[in-house]
């Protein structure tokens, strides 16, 4: 069975660009020398190590939109904003150009590296047989699948089920990831998170009136629990969420994850429809046009009800009042939010 190993080359590009990058201190100032040759050197031993531990006979490098204009910046603009003013190493770019001639690689519009090597990885058809993800981010645990982390080879390649990498996300969603810029909730970290799913539910009380107690419902809870709503833990998911196949269309954009009543699946609309508006939710989705344009107004959706959270547009998420019906221009009502 022919197996495909879906590299991150950003974590290529940035170890190969700075093991060759040298600082020296002058009294004029600071001097910064770098060797090109050798920047090519060890990227190519780095993709070949990264092949021959998971016996790859396809190698594909998955890279960030070279842009930086990501589709969670629209969701949450602080979303990596404390990396502003940390420049790359001098090389990246141009070790970028040289690398994307000298092996496959492949980038969307909008998405980050994780995200293309997560819809890579989930495609059905796109690269036949096994499809492995070589990463050393644990942002890879929410990706269903093959996973091989290189700081962690005595592990092996390890197969993630869609359980595993849902309860991963969830996990994420309550800790946050302080080094992109979003902070979860305070003081919660993987072992309380986990404490927090794993939790029984206090007895007749539900968020939905449909199941009993699902994760996602523990979730909003945890986040009622620390003065923060159920929107704040909607756009904590959505920025901890790394983009699945079904998620992603070339000729759409991204859809944003929303949860279903069982709290185990998050769905995405119809292909064929813009925005839809389904009896039990709302999936509003981010399109080309709006990724060209920050600034483009936000999409209208329904407020939630209390049978089935529901999420507002990304753009939206900050605004205390409802976004006006594009049909008819009447305001559309919102309901009270439900009680935990």
């Amino acid at each position: 069975m022919k197996t495909t190993a879906i590299l991150d080359g950003d974590l290529i590009l940035h170890r190969a660009a700075s093991a060759t990058q040298q600082t020296y201190e002058f009294p004029s100032g600071a001097c910064i020398s770098a060797s090109f040759p050798e920047a090519q050197r060890r990227a190519t031993e780095f993709i070949l190590e990264y092949a021959r531990a998971v016996e790859a006979d396809h190698i594909v490098v998955a890279l960030s939109d070279p842009t930086g204009r990501y589709f969670r910046r629209q969701v949450h603009p602080e979303y990596k904003a404390n990396r502003k003013g940390t420049p790359k190493p001098v090389l990246y770019h141009n070790l970028r150009e040289w690398l994307e001639g000298a092996f496959e690689c492949v980038w969307k519009p909008g998405l980050e590296g994780d995200d293309v090597a997560g819809v890579l990885s989930t495609h059905p058809t796109k690269y036949p047989g096994r499809r492995i993800i070589v990463s050393v981010d644990h942002d890879m645990l929410t990706v269903p699948g093959l996973l091989f982390r290189p700081h962690r080879k005595v592990e092996g390649v390890v197969e993630i089920t869609i359980a595993e990498a849902d309860r991963a996300h969830l996990i994420q969603t309550l800790t946050g990831d302080p080094g992109d810029g979003y902070y979860g909730i305070k003081g919660v970290g993987p072992q309380k998170a986990a404490k927090i799913l794993d939790a029984e539910p206090p007895p007749h009380t539900t968020h939905s009136p449909l199941c009993a107690c699902t994760p996602w419902d523990k979730v909003v809870r945890a986040y009622q629990r620390a003065r923060m709503t159920e929107q704040d833990a909607l756009v904590q998911a959505r920025l901890a969420f790394i983009l699945r196949s079904v998620w992603y269309h070339q000729d759409i954009g991204v859809r944003l994850c929303h949860p279903y009543p069982d709290g185990q699946d998050w769905k995405a609309a119809p292909d064929n429809q813009q925005e839809t508006q389904c009896p039990n939710r709302s999936t509003p989705r981010i399109t080309r046009a709006a990724r060209r344009s920050p600034s483009a107004p936000a999409s209208s959706t329904t407020s939630p009800t209390p049978s089935s959270p529901s999420p507002s547009s990304p753009a939206s998420a900050t605004s205390s009042t409802t976004p006006a019906s594009r049909s008819t221009g009447r305001r559309r009502s919102r309901p009270t939010s439900p009680t935990p």
